[in-house]
C-alpha cells in the first residue's frame, strides 16, 4: 500500500511537471508565433502576418495557455490589418477580443484604450450615435480613473459627430475642453504635430454656426501643413 502511495505521488507530480512545461511552451510558442507575424507586417506583408497572428489564437486554445495580455496584443495587430483594409466589423471583433483580454489580464488601463478604437469601426460604418456614446463613456472613465488629460484628448472624437447631428453646443463645449485640457496646444494655440486635421474639424464648426470668416481661417491653417 505504501509503495502504491509512492507510485501515485510520482505519478501525478510527474504529469504536473509536464503539465508545466506543456503550458511554458505553449506560452512562449504563441509569443514566437506573435513575433514571427509582426515581422512580416512591419515588411508590408500583411496575409503572410495574419496568418501567423491566426495561428497564435489556436495555440491559446491549448489546455494551460494563460498568457491572456500577450493574446491582446495578437488581437490589436490583427485590428491594425482590418483597419487598413476598411474591414470594420472585423476590426469590432478583433477590438472585442483585445478588450476582454486585457480585462482578463487586469490591465483596466488597456482595456480601456482598447475600447477606445471602436469608435473608427463605428465611424466608418457611418454610426454616428455610436461613436458619440463609446467617447462619452471612454472619455468618463478615463475622468473616473483620474486621467483627465486623455479624457478630454478622447472628447475630441465626437466633434464631428456633434456637428453633424447638430449639437452645437455640446460641439462646443468638446472645443473648450480639448482646447483647454488636452495638452495639445501651445501658448500660442497652435497644435502639436500629427493633430492638423483638428483645423478641419475647426473649421466645419463654425460653418455650422454660420461664421464664415473664421471657418476659412482654420481650413487655410490645415492647408499650411499639407
Amino acid at each position: 500500500m505504501k509503495n502504491l502511495a509512492t507510485l501515485l505521488l510520482v505519478f501525478f507530480a510527474a504529469n504536473f511537471a509536464i503539465s508545466c512545461v506543456r503550458d511554458r511552451k505553449s506560452n512562449e510558442r504563441l509569443k514566437e508565433t506573435y513575433y514571427i507575424g509582426l515581422d512580416y507586417l512591419e515588411n508590408g506583408d500583411a496575409p503572410i502576418a495574419l496568418d501567423y497572428f491566426q495561428q497564435c489564437l489556436e495555440i491559446a486554445k491549448e489546455p494551460g495557455f494563460d498568457d491572456v495580455i500577450q493574446l491582446s496584443k495578437v488581437y490589436s495587430q490583427m485590428w491594425e490589418i482590418y483597419h487598413h483594409q476598411k474591414l470594420p466589423a472585423y476590426e469590432l471583433d478583433a477590438l472585442n477580443n483585445a478588450m476582454n483580454c486585457a480585462l482578463a489580464g487586469g490591465d483596466s488601463i488597456l482595456a480601456l484604450w482598447f475600447e477606445k478604437l471602436f469608435i473608427m469601426p463605428y465611424y466608418w460604418m457611418g454610426e454616428k450615435d455610436s461613436v458619440i456614446v463609446i467617447t462619452e463613456r471612454v472619455s468618463k472613465k478615463y475622468y473616473d480613473l483620474g486621467l483627465d488629460s486623455l479624457g478630454n484628448i478622447c472628447q475630441e472624437n465626437a466633434l464631428l459627430e456633434y456637428i453633424e447631428t447638430g449639437q452645437l453646443d455640446k460641439a462646443k463645449c468638446c472645443i473648450e475642453i480639448y482646447e483647454s485640457g488636452s495638452g495639445l496646444f501651445d501658448e500660442n494655440g497652435d497644435i502639436k504635430d500629427g493633430h492638423e486635421i483638428y483645423y478641419y474639424t475647426k473649421g466645419l464648426y463654425f460653418l455650422a454656426i454660420e461664421e464664415i470668416d473664421p471657418a476659412e481661417i482654420y481650413f487655410h491653417r490645415l492647408m499650411k501643413y499639407k
